[in-house]
C-alpha cells in the first residue's frame, strides 16, 4: 500500500515537472479553458481599444459586440451611421474580427418590429448581420413569443444571435440563440455561481461568461480557469469596474489573448 502511494507520488512529481517545462500557456491547456474571447466593444471611436483589438484579437476573439452608442448608450444603433465607428470596425474586420450588433430588448418589452428595424440598420449601415440581444428575459414564454422569432429573423438575413440575460437562464433559450451569456459579475460572484444542471447537455461553445473588476494578470488567468471549470467555452475578463466595465479593454488585454489562445 505504501509502495503504491510512493509510485503514485513519483508519477505525479514527474508530471508536474513535465508541465513546468511546457510553460504557462501549455500548463493552462492541461485544464479545459474557454476557447475564445467575446469582447463588448462599447468604445468611443478612435480610442486605443480599437487598435489593440485589431492588433491582438484574431483568432482568439470569437466575436466583438458593436455598440455605436458607446460607451454608455443603448440607442441600438442610433439615428445614422457613425463614420468613425464604421472605419474602426472595418479595420478590425480586415484583421479577422467578427462583429455582432448591439440591440437592447428590455426583457422582451421592446416591440419585435422595432428590434427588427434596428437589425436592418446594422445590416445596411455597418454590414453586420450578427446580433447581440441584450436585456434578454429568462422566461420560456418570452422565448417562444419574442426571442425565437427574432432568432429566426436574424438567421433569415444570414446572421447569428448571442443572447444576454446576464444571469442563469432556462434551457429553452438554447433554441433561440447561437450563444448565450449566462454570467455577468465579479470573480467572487463566479466562484459562488452554480451552473444550471441542463448546461452539461450542450456544447461549451454555446456559453459565455463576462467577468469584471479582476485586477492583474494573475487574477485574470485564475478567472479564465475558473470559467473553464464552470463549463464556459467563451469568456471576457476585464479589470474595468462598475458603473461601466466595458468602456475600454483591460490593461492586460494582450496577456489575456495569449493565455486563452495559447492552449
Amino acid at each position: 500500500m505504501f509502495r503504491t502511494k510512493l509510485i503514485v507520488v513519483a508519477r505525479l512529481t514527474a508530471a508536474v515537472a513535465a508541465v513546468a517545462l511546457l510553460g504557462p500557456a501549455s500548463a493552462a491547456s492541461a485544464a479545459i479553458l474557454p476557447a475564445h474571447i467575446v469582447v463588448p466593444a462599447y468604445w468611443f471611436p478612435g480610442t486605443s481599444s480599437w487598435s489593440r483589438l485589431t492588433a491582438d484579437g484574431a483568432p482568439t476573439v470569437a466575436a466583438a459586440i458593436l455598440n455605436p452608442c458607446a460607451p454608455d448608450g443603448t440607442c441600438s444603433p442610433g439615428q445614422a451611421v457613425n463614420p468613425a465607428t464604421l472605419a474602426d470596425m472595418r479595420r478590425a474586420v480586415a484583421a479577422g474580427i467578427t462583429f455582432y450588433g448591439y440591440v437592447w430588448t428590455n426583457f422582451g418589452s421592446v416591440p419585435v418590429a422595432t428590434v427588427e428595424a434596428q437589425i436592418r440598420k446594422y445590416v445596411s449601415w455597418y454590414g453586420v448581420k450578427n446580433i447581440f440581444l441584450d436585456g434578454a428575459s429568462t422566461a420560456c414564454a418570452k422565448e417562444t413569443s419574442y426571442y425565437l422569432p427574432l432568432y429566426k429573423y436574424v438567421h433569415s438575413l444570414g446572421g447569428k444571435v448571442i443572447l444576454n440575460p446576464g444571469t442563469a437562464s432556462n434551457s429553452c433559450y438554447l433554441a433561440a440563440s447561437d450563444m448565450i451569456n449566462i454570467f455577468e459579475g465579479t470573480q467572487a460572484n463566479l466562484s459562488a455561481w452554480v451552473p444550471p444542471s441542463w448546461m452539461k447537455n450542450y456544447s461549451r461553445s454555446r456559453f459565455m461568461a463576462t467577468v469584471f473588476a479582476v485586477a492583474g494578470s494573475g487574477a485574470m488567468q485564475a478567472t479564465v480557469r475558473l470559467a473553464g471549470t464552470k463549463g464556459f467555452g467563451n469568456v471576457y475578463v476585464t479589470d474595468q469596474k462598475l458603473p461601466n466595465p466595458y468602456g475600454q479593454l483591460p490593461a492586460y488585454w494582450q496577456a489575456e489573448v495569449s493565455y486563452v489562445g495559447g492552449q
